[in-house]
């Protein structure tokens, strides 16, 4: 027997849209704290130059929507490469999946799994 479930990909990293510039922020900042001079690199390749907490989160705050990378799966492979660890480094920046555009999910956490079939729906008490 197969289950059936539904996800909120509201907090998705998605792997073939553009990185926004509070995303890109918050990516950095979750890689600042395990390794400050890839978080550098990073900043260095959107703005040469500039530092990693105070201008991009500025930017990030003045410019949230504005695109920072053409996609995440860049993104994700420097991660990948730099991190060991991209997973982790997504989770801490606030990211609870991670979408591939083709209907692959992988989810981070346990948060925004449920049954189809679940009786309670936490929509209408969250409106209240």
């Amino acid at each position: 027997m197969v289950n059936e479930y539904r996800l909120n990909l509201a907090k998705a990293f998605n792997l073939h849209q553009p990185v926004t510039a509070d995303q890109y922020a918050r990516i950095v900042a979750a890689m600042n704290e395990k390794n400050p001079r890839v978080a550098a690199d990073m900043v260095d390749m959107i703005a040469p130059g500039k530092s990693v907490v105070e201008w991009l989160s500025g930017y990030a705050r003045q410019f949230p929507d504005q695109p920072a990378a053409a996609n995440g799966a860049h993104l994700f492979q420097m991660l990948k490469a730099h991190s060991g660890e991209p997973a982790a480094v997504l989770q801490r920046a606030g990211f609870d999946a991670i979408d591939t555009g083709a209907g692959d999910v992988r989810k981070l956490t346990g948060q925004g799994i449920r049954s189809k079939d679940a009786v309670f729906d936490p929509a209408p008490r969250a409106r209240r």
